[in-house]
């Protein structure tokens, strides 16, 4: 495997492949046909479930994004999420009138941290009183209450 160095760095590149999933590439482009607040919404649902699948690249950046570092450029070198895509999405909800203004670096922290707790730290969770052990109907369910709760706050009423 080499060195500690290589081994992380392949821990989080395999973990970034497994995020830049094609789902999760396709609903930051948007869907033809759905209303903003619907494209923001599944993107950011997508999102959360494909974090589920690999909570030790929410575990790195937890344990990295503490000092500035070389790993932790790494890691935002490397890091699949489009964020580009997800401000152009914001930026046309506030645009139509849809979406307070947010910084993305709030929303971005609110889903991936916030959020994405919810959905990797399971241990942490089942002391909280979620289920350790969740299906996919179970984590889908809980990726979309999340979300409902971000949109609710986003979404000019």
């Amino acid at each position: 495997f080499g060195t500690k160095e290589q081994i992380w760095r392949k821990a989080v590149d395999h973990a970034c492949r497994q995020l830049g999933s094609p789902e999760v590439v396709s609903y930051l482009q948007g869907t033809a046909g759905a209303s903003i607040q619907e494209q923001l919404g599944q993107a950011l649902v997508t999102t959360l479930l494909e974090l589920s699948k690999c909570p030790q690249l929410l575990q790195l950046v937890n344990s990295e994004g503490f000092e500035d570092s070389e790993r932790l450029r790494y890691i935002f070198a490397n890091f699949p999420i489009d964020t580009a895509a997800l401000k152009n999405l914001l930026d046309k909800g506030v645009e139509q009138g849809v979406f307070k203004a947010i910084d993305l670096p709030v929303l971005f922290l609110l889903i991936m941290h916030g959020g994405g707790a919810v959905m990797c730290m399971r241990p942490l969770g089942s002391y909280i009183g979620l289920k350790a052990d969740r299906s996919q109907d179970d984590l889908h369910q809980q990726a979309r209450l999340i979300v409902d709760a971000l949109m609710n706050g986003l979404v000019i009423k």
